[in-house]
């Protein structure tokens, strides 16, 4: 299983397979942008899932754009990407 139909599992959809690959190609994904909650509730954001959505759109292609972590955290080295998507005209 890819990781795309992995996170489509994950996500509670249920989806593999050809199901999985077709609902893909209808949404097309055309960047990501992660960054930690605001608020007095916010929860912290953990490098780990950043990471983990990192490696997920390396694989699948799509844009990574780390806009932060926290206020009290800076971004690791690691995840300073600021990909963007592709204009099309």
């Amino acid at each position: 299983m890819s990781s795309c139909e992995k996170c489509w599992v994950e996500a509670g959809n249920n989806m593999t397979g050809d199901k999985a690959r077709e609902y893909q190609r209808l949404i097309k994904i055309r960047d990501c942008t992660p960054e930690e909650q605001a608020g007095p509730d916010a929860r912290p954001m953990k490098p780990e899932w950043a990471r983990s959505i990192r490696d997920q759109c390396a694989e699948a292609g799509v844009p990574f754009f780390m806009k932060q972590m926290s206020k009290k955290a800076s971004i690791p080295d690691d995840l300073m990407i600021r990909e963007y998507p592709e204009v099309k005209q």
